[in-house]
């Protein structure tokens, strides 16, 4: 089998997860997977789409180091 590339890896299509959160009186959006780290992989938004994008941004920066450094990038898991 091929080793998996950034291409293969961007291509995963992960369940996204988007909740209102509350800081200092400030409400906006953040987005986040159940399979990758939350503390790393997570957007912010003043929208429910600003989070998203701002993720999808984040893991097209990550993505490329963690490959790089040699780091396991955890696959969408698959409901029977």
């Amino acid at each position: 089998m091929a080793e998996k590339d950034l291409k293969y890896y961007l291509g995963l299509n992960y369940d996204i997860i988007i909740r209102r959160v509350s800081s200092d009186g400030v409400e906006d959006y953040m987005a986040f997977t159940k399979e990758l780290d939350r503390l790393a992989f997570y957007g912010l938004g003043d929208t429910p789409g600003e989070a998203y994008q701002s993720l999808r941004e984040v893991i097209e920066e990550l993505f490329p180091y963690y490959l790089e450094q040699g780091l396991d990038i955890p696959e969408p898991k698959k409901e029977e």
